[in-house]
């Protein structure tokens, strides 16, 4: 499963999409929001930066120092909120210990939480409609398990990792479509045993090669989301490719799967939230 040619064609659509804003003379905007100088933050928001530019959309990143206060930021960031300009923000963790991410999770304006942080977008992964701006990963798994017609109904469904962003929105959304779905976690006795009964095996722990060919059944479909950055400099997927590739009869590759998909969803939002000015001016 090849996430960027999934991402080219949200691509087409985005700027299609943008074009007739722009005619209409609204252009979307996204505010990077970043604490601090961690490199890993740094690099992420270059790469969005660069993928959102892509699809004409004008970027500002909103930088603050690792010890501005929670007040401070706070008040800045309902400044963010409250701008008409920006159609998008998205935070860029960590976050230094001494802010809340569940203040700021909780404050943030819904319609401009494009890369769904807030309790209330989480929410509705319980109950999913169009245009939702549900976690923007457990919406690519599914945004790919649909391009390739892979059908979860009535099957056996295994999530590897319960993160609030990840494992257990991603399982609502699978419950949804009528998938039986087990959610296996660190504290999961025997994984294994798990995954090897299943159709479907889907991970996102962030751990190199955590899934072999042990794990899987033969001609199961495994959706890799993790990624991990080791010594070497190469980013690595939860599942080790070249030892499960054979056995299964869909996978995606770390790089080049799920995360190219999320750049594209992340400025389809934006590009949905300017939209949602446009049809309340008309």
């Amino acid at each position: 499963m090849n996430g960027k040619e999934i991402a080219q064609k949200i691509h087409v659509r985005n700027l299609e999409r943008v074009e007739v804003l722009l005619e209409k003379g609204i252009q979307p905007k996204m505010a990077f929001v970043r604490i601090g100088e961690d490199p890993a933050s740094v690099g992420y928001q270059n790469s969005a930066i660069r993928k959102a530019e892509r699809n004409r959309i004008e970027c500002e990143s909103f930088v603050y120092p690792q010890d501005t206060s929670e007040d401070a930021f706070l008040k800045a960031f309902e400044d963010l909120n409250k701008d008409p300009n920006i159609h998008g923000i998205l935070v860029l963790r960590p976050l230094p210990d001494h802010l809340s991410y569940e203040k700021i999770s909780q404050m943030i304006d819904l319609e401009k939480d494009v890369d769904g942080m807030s309790p209330f977008n989480i929410g509705k992964a319980f109950d999913p409609k169009i245009n939702d701006f549900i976690p923007i990963t457990p919406v690519s798994v599914m945004r790919m398990l649909k391009h390739y017609e892979i059908d979860v109904k009535g099957k056996d469904v295994v999530v590897v990792g319960h993160s609030l962003v990840v494992g257990r929105p991603l399982s609502m959304l699978l419950v949804d479509e009528g998938a039986t779905v087990t959610v296996c976690h660190i504290d999961t006795k025997d994984t294994k045993s798990y995954t090897q009964k299943a159709d479907i095996v889907i991970t996102a722990t962030g751990k190199k090669w955590l899934i072999t060919k042990d794990h899987i059944k033969e001609g199961a479909v495994v959706v890799d989301v993790g990624t991990s950055y080791e010594e070497d400099g190469k980013v690595y997927g939860d599942v080790h490719f070249d030892e499960v590739e054979p056995l299964v009869s869909y996978i995606n590759p770390v790089p080049g799967g799920i995360g190219s998909i999320t750049s594209e969803i992340l400025s389809e939002r934006v590009i949905l939230s300017a939209s949602k000015g446009l049809k309340e001016n008309e």
